[in-house]
């Protein structure tokens, strides 16, 4: 209680008026102050709700993966006749990470970072985002990376990273941004946005000088790698045959896989 100091009264009655004031005054400072220290302890209310937040994205994935395209059930498809059917409830995860998310190759699920599509309402780059990360989980599907040297698992995840790329609409040609006034603008975007991603996306044992010289080993067989498809597909039209080849074919797990 705050220090107040003793009046100088000498009538009874004054003192004992003066005396309650005091009391009323350490009663109201006490209340005061048990307030402050109760919302001091008081436990901080969360930004946001985890579970309702997980529910949010996850809802947004369900309704990409059930308005497929051709891209989307293409590598769906792929996965399937390869024996690694998807599964959302046990390949989706939310995470809270930085970016849009990876391929967890440990746990065998694409994790997506929870503050950036709580703020992306954007199916495009949604979807964009799942195919990329589906043709990893392909990827993975066919290669046993236990039996990997470390080179060569350097190698293989290089080749997925390239793959991403192509067998993704993100360098369609009639995609939004596309490169289509340059020679070859395809290859030159594929090569653009998987170097960029390089570094990032590989483990950080792995030193600069040895990820870009895997990456030019690879570079062009990884590029040309059209698997699960029966072409590298560049447009809506190549989306379109792709998927139908790979619809009636059957099970292309017959070609072979890389070998690194």
């Amino acid at each position: 209680m705050t220090f107040v100091p003793k009046p100088n009264i000498s009538d009874d009655s004054s003192q004992k008026e003066i005396s309650a004031e005091i009391e009323t005054v350490g009663n109201v400072q006490q209340h005061r102050n048990r307030i402050v220290f109760e919302q001091k302890n008081e436990a901080p209310k969360p930004e946001e709700n985890t579970e309702l937040n997980k529910s949010t994205i996850t809802a947004q994935v369900k309704a990409v993966l059930t308005k497929l395209d051709y891209s989307t059930a293409g590598i769906l498809l792929g996965l399937k006749n390869s024996g690694c059917p998807f599964n959302m409830t046990r390949h989706i995860k939310i995470d809270d990470c930085s970016g849009q998310g990876f391929y967890d190759y440990r746990h065998q699920t694409i994790n997506l970072c929870q503050k950036h599509w709580l703020k992306s309402t954007n199916e495009g780059e949604l979807r964009e985002f799942l195919v990329r990360n589906l043709v990893s989980a392909y990827d993975h599907c066919q290669t046993d990376i236990s039996k990997l040297s470390e080179e060569q698992y350097l190698d293989f995840r290089n080749c997925s990273q390239i793959r991403q790329f192509t067998l993704s609409k993100t360098c369609d040609y009639e995609a939004e941004g596309s490169s289509k006034m340059k020679e070859d603008g395809f290859k030159f975007c594929v090569l653009e946005n998987s170097s960029s991603s390089l570094e990032n996306s590989l483990p950080e044992i792995y030193k600069t000088e040895n990820i870009e010289d895997s990456f030019r080993k690879v570079f062009l067989s990884c590029y040309e790698d059209k698997r699960p498809f029966d072409r590298v597909p560049t447009s809506r039209r190549d989306w379109e045959l792709a998927l139908k080849d790979l619809t009636f074919s059957g099970n292309r797990a017959k070609n072979p896989a890389k070998t690194y």
